[in-house]
């Protein structure tokens, strides 16, 4: 994840039993960068349709006709209220309702501006709104970068590839087309 992005992913898919982890402190020492979790819950929006004109809002999943049923997947038209996330090895009450290793997090915001080249050169100011989470293998892991990614166990994960970077692209811009 690119540092300037306030180590919040471009595109986060989701489902309900996604083993994750952290991509943001939250509350220290606990839910820091890298906490393994799972997705127990995604609390959708108010608003939130499925995509679908017309369909009732305030739903919490999709009509019985929705092509979600079909194809196994759906784009969102709001950002969700919250994500409720078990939190491994945690006995801890977050919710203050009995329901221990549970945390409800919610979409975070951050600002960052990057330098594009386009009849000259200026500089763009973005938001990004997200949720501080991604999936559990994705990514590098404490810059292990060019290396092998193991479980504790030692079990392989997979390799970190280290690309090349164009000459004609700044830093920025590489890493956004990464």
């Amino acid at each position: 994840m690119f540092k300037q992005t306030a180590n919040l992913m471009s595109f986060l898919p989701l489902h309900v039993g996604l083993r994750c982890k952290m991509t943001k402190k939250v509350m220290a020492p606990e839910l820091v960068q890298e906490c393994p979790c799972e997705v127990l819950r995604i609390n959708f929006h108010p608003q939130e349709r499925f995509g679908v004109p017309g369909c009732p809002a305030g739903l919490s999943q999709p009509p019985p006709n929705h092509p979600a049923w079909e194809t196994g997947w759906l784009v969102l038209d709001y950002l969700p209220q919250s994500i409720t996330l078990r939190i491994e090895e945690s006995e801890e009450d977050y919710t203050g309702q009995g329901l221990r290793g549970v945390w409800h997090l919610e979409p975070v915001s951050d600002d960052f501006s990057m330098t594009v080249r386009r009849g000259g050169q200026f500089s763009v100011t973005v938001t990004r709104v997200q949720f501080g989470l991604g999936p559990s293998k994705a990514g590098t892991y404490n810059n292990a970068q060019g290396k092998t990614i193991r479980e504790a166990d030692g079990t392989p994960l997979g390799h970190c590839i280290d690309f090349t970077k164009p000459d004609y692209f700044t830093d920025e811009e590489y890493t956004q087309h990464v």
